[in-house]
């Protein structure tokens, strides 16, 4: 099978020509990409798409981050001949061999369904990580991981998009955690993951200065996403509420 990777990302609130992930994409006469923008803002992000064979779709507003996936996947699956999606940030720098070698890498392993590179942030690697039950932590090194321990961030995930035939990312969530509950749900189809040796960087607006009140804000989002992710079982509703008061705590205390 011919591996055909389309870029897939989401943008909030910012101009194309300000995402370094959009730039990159734009930089490469072989990218192929879909942008679909949750801005609330007036942009030109259409006509830039629209200068430089890009797809895009305008979700009339800030819908979430699941509600943009499921829609620009749907466009990939109807509209163009992608194989597998890449998804991104806008905030994601990617290597100037990305496309050559994650095409690679899933040709060499045509079983598996998702690849995830190795992610790294201002702290170190951020992905692939841990889950223990509902606890996300960082690992040093991806080869610590078993199937069972493996979780991972979206930024940077390629996906086949075969797995979206029976398959759509859960819209009761808006923003937090949508990536490991879409790993946890792959585990239980059985599907096959794979790590590459692809390293990306990736720069959140939480770790930058000044950003208090998108700390808040973000606080707000992520407590539904979490109880959602945690369930409505006792030790899920208490996970849930003893994470969400450590991370009242930590908003609180960088007022």
């Amino acid at each position: 099978m011919e591996v055909r990777l389309y870029a897939l990302l989401v943008i909030y609130n910012r101009a194309c020509e300000d995402s370094p992930s959009v730039m990159q994409l734009a930089a490469s006469p072989e990218a192929r990409a879909v942008i679909v923008d949750n801005s609330t803002e007036p942009n030109r992000n259409a006509a830039f798409c629209a200068a430089r064979g890009f797809g895009y779709i305008s979700m009339g507003g800030n819908l979430g981050l699941v509600k943009a996936y499921n829609r620009g996947l749907a466009f990939l699956k109807a509209h163009t001949d992608a194989t597998h999606a890449v998804l991104l940030d806008d905030d994601t720098t990617l290597p100037d061999n990305f496309r050559e070698e994650m095409t690679a890498a899933v040709e060499r392993h045509g079983e598996s369904d998702v690849f995830l590179p190795r992610v790294y942030d201002e702290k170190g690697l951020l992905s692939p990580c841990r889950i223990e039950g509902l606890r996300v932590s960082r690992v040093d090194d991806p080869s610590e991981l078993t199937r069972e321990t493996l979780t991972g961030i979206n930024s940077g995930m390629t996906v086949a998009l075969s797995l979206f035939t029976d398959y759509a990312y859960d819209e009761g969530y808006f923003l937090d955690y949508i990536d490991h509950a879409f790993l946890r749900d792959m585990k239980k189809r059985d599907v096959l993951f794979t790590v590459t040796r692809l390293t990306l960087r990736q720069r959140f607006a939480a770790n930058a200065r000044g950003a208090r009140k998108a700390a808040r804000i973000r606080f707000r989002i992520f407590k539904k996403d979490f109880r959602r992710f945690c369930g409505p079982s006792f030790k899920g509703r208490l996970t849930a509420e003893a994470v969400i008061m450590r991370r009242r705590i930590r908003v609180w205390l960088s007022r």
